[in-house]
């Protein structure tokens, strides 16, 4: 095979997996094609006989992955170009690099024993692209999990309940392991494949079997919140004046509430509606928007309001003074009643490396005409509030919940953070009209679903122009509201007794466990590479 046809065959794979990956095209991505997409990638690695090309191969594909789903980054503010164009030459740098050295280091040379087992060389292909995504998706501030196989899987929930034990990196293993049995196929189409293929036949039986059991699986209702959640797909970015997002929000709450027989427990409105810094802001709030100033307008619903926006946390001898975007509930009197400052923020956007230095200061004023960021917040917070529903003492029951912002809804250990804080629900509040496309909303849609498996919390996503949605604790997503449109609803969201899932205890082990795997691989294929280039040696030097 030419080199120009082993690149061809990288370009076509991401082509392939841009398109299992919710699109433009096919909105909810395509799980079919998800199973396959790695295949040309398989063929086309495993005949590259050089370190250069392989790394040439992967790069191409991760990049081009990257820029084919995640070409929405392009719209992000003032950082557009840069968010796209140095994401994309960084993802294909890194994924370039470490894709090939693991590649190599489970099969260096034709002399070891994996070259010469189908089933070892399937096995390893897959465990060294679970790796990447896993790698990806966990690199610190720079972190990015949108790209991914498990992302294309989201609705076929009888293969995402084992989610609750090996995270979305299960689904992952099990898709890679189809894309590497048929580019096994086509690389030794005479070569009997019955073991391996009846060995994946056998793991994607056990799964649908799990997920048939946790499907029917009875959950223990405790008790039900009457939330209201607002979609007043208003961009805060364009919208300068808050004022307005405000107002329309309001209007859209009233016309919910109007129509409800019964008391709201909480009412939602989604990330950034509010620009002004509290608690600096009570004031203009008290008086503004001026036909329905907010604080009154909250204390007359005598409902919490949980409403995202931003809380001055530097002290006040600090100059400039500093913000982070925090997730605010107001009490039923309108008063703060605590905040959730957001822990990951989006890196070069919402986070800028050294904010304290002078020289970047200077650089992001002149060149982009912007600050340093927010800051990020340390630990979860861990909202309580009562609800209408008495236990049979009489008393008002009680929901605990916590608010991850935007894409932390996509990190499972912040969300194991906020499970073992005690919360029995996730609010995630989101801006992301931004993006502009409707596979920007998806996609984030179809990462979030995970976050309610993983810990069997039911999850509530209020943005500003889409998905807005019900996940329930099987990833099953109900009360969908309309993408890009001014919207409310009522939600009645059962609280179900909080499960200890293997997920929730173990965390990420079975992605380390896979690693692990790949790591003892690597050794013992050194081990037979240096045993058998001792043996031709000593071979040689006999008479």
């Amino acid at each position: 095979m030419t080199a120009i046809l082993q690149v061809f065959y990288a370009f076509l794979s991401s082509l392939l997996q841009t398109t299992a990956i919710p699109n433009e095209l096919f909105l909810t991505g395509s799980p079919i094609v998800a199973m396959f997409c790695l295949s040309p990638l398989y063929v086309s690695a495993h005949k590259s006989k050089s370190y250069t090309l392989t790394f040439l191969i992967f790069a191409l594909q991760t990049g081009f992955v990257h820029l084919f789903s995640s070409f929405w980054l392009g719209f992000y503010r003032d950082f557009a170009l840069f968010t796209l164009g140095a994401s994309a030459l960084g993802t294909a740098f890194i994924g370039g690099f470490f894709l090939s050295t693991a590649f190599f280091l489970t099969r260096p040379k034709s002399t070891s024993f994996l070259e010469n087992s189908q089933a070892l060389r399937i096995i390893s292909f897959s465990l060294v692209w679970t790796f990447w995504e896993y790698f990806k998706s966990n690199f610190g501030f720079l972190s990015y999990p949108w790209g991914t196989l498990s992302m294309s899987a989201y609705r076929w929930l009888h293969i995402t309940q084992i989610a609750d034990i090996t995270g979305s990196y299960g689904i992952t293993f099990l898709f890679s392991l189809t894309s590497s049995l048929l580019g096994e196929f086509f690389l030794n189409p005479h070569k009997p494949l019955f073991r391996p293929a009846l060995s994946i036949a056998l793991l994607y039986a056990l799964t649908l079997c799990y997920g048939e059991y946790r499907l029917k699986e009875a959950r223990h209702i405790e008790k039900q919140l009457c939330a209201v959640v607002v979609q007043q797909n208003i961009d805060p970015w364009l919208d300068k004046d808050d004022r307005i997002g405000i107002r329309r929000s309001q209007k859209l709450t009233d016309s919910v509430l109007s129509e409800m027989s019964e008391k709201a427990d909480l009412i939602i409105w989604s990330e950034g509606v509010l620009n002004h810094s509290f608690p600096n802001a009570i004031p203009f709030y008290s008086n503004n928007p001026e036909e329905e100033p907010l604080l009154p307008y909250i204390a007359s619903k005598h409902t919490p309001f949980l409403i995202g926006g931003a809380f001055t946390v530097t002290p006040k001898d600090v100059r400039p003074r500093r913000n982070s975007n925090v997730a605010l509930l107001f009490d039923e009197n309108a008063e703060i009643a605590g905040y959730h400052a957001k822990i990951h923020l989006v890196p070069f956007g919402e986070f800028i490396p050294l904010p304290n230095s002078q020289k970047v200061k200077t650089f992001l004023k002149k060149v982009f005409k912007i600050s340093a960021g927010w800051i990020p917040g340390k630990e979860p917070h861990l909202f309580d509030i009562n609800i209408k529903q008495t236990d049979e003492n009489g008393r008002k029951k009680s929901v605990r919940f916590s608010t991850p912002i935007c894409f932390e809804d996509a990190f499972s250990d912040i969300a194991r953070k906020m499970f073992f804080q005690g919360s029995e629900l996730f609010i995630n509040i989101t801006n992301d009209s931004w993006s502009m496309m409707k596979s920007a909303e998806y996609q984030h849609l179809a990462i979030a679903t995970y976050r309610a498996i993983e810990f069997r919390t039911p999850m509530i996503r209020a943005t500003n122009s889409g998905c807005t949605a019900l996940i329930l604790p099987t990833g099953h997503i109900v009360k969908e509201l309309p993408l890009f449109a001014e919207y409310a609803a009522h939600i009645d969201l059962p609280i179900y007794s909080r499960t200890l899932t293997p997920f929730a205890l173990c965390g990420d082990l079975f992605a380390l466990f896979l690693i692990s795997v790949i790591i003892i691989l690597a050794l013992i294929s050194r081990v037979h590479l240096f045993a058998v280039d001792n043996l031709s040696s000593v071979q040689n030097e006999l008479p």
